[in-house]
């Protein structure tokens, strides 16, 4: 799936993108990626989705996936 958002993220930061408990719920998932500054705002983000045998019915724009911020202080 490709994303409809981007994540321009600043120095120092770093993104943890998972998949939103609704769509656990619905019997579907993607791995678990991160991001790191520095990043180009229009590289696309994308994931591949696992979906069960039942199969799975998603809206346009439904919220797939929760991103997690961190400042990096390393």
């Amino acid at each position: 799936m490709r994303f409809n958002e981007s994540a321009e993220l600043e120095r120092g930061q770093v993104a943890l993108v998972v998949p939103h408990e609704r769509l656990l719920r619905a019997g579907a998932r993607h791995a678990a990626f991160g991001l790191r500054a520095p990043r180009e705002e229009s590289a696309p983000l994308e994931a591949v989705l696992a979906v069960g045998r039942a199969g799975v019915q998603i809206k346009e724009n439904a919220r797939l996936s929760t991103l997690l911020l961190f400042e990096d202080e390393g």
